[in-house]
């Protein structure tokens, strides 16, 4: 299952969230107002920006979601399956 990391008011988020449900990929969304444990985890990982996506504990985007294609997501889970 795919994890998105987001947080309130952000239109990177909003973006990718309809991406993902637009190519069809179900996802977990974290938020980071609801949960506090998404801060540690995007501090324990380096991020520093929102959104982040992950698949089975790994990075999936490894850059900007403005750079992240249906292609290059199907191509990174199919590593893992």
């Amino acid at each position: 299952m795919l994890k998105l990391y987001t947080k309130p008011k952000c239109f990177y988020c909003r973006e990718l969230k309809k991406k993902l449900t637009k190519w069809g990929y179900s996802f977990a969304e974290f938020n980071s107002d609801v949960e506090p444990s998404v801060k540690t985890f995007m501090a324990s990982r380096g991020h520093t920006t929102y959104p982040q996506l992950y698949y089975e504990g790994v990075d999936m985007m490894q850059g900007p979601s403005t750079e992240l294609y249906k292609s290059l997501l199907q191509e990174r889970m199919a590593a893992f399956e």
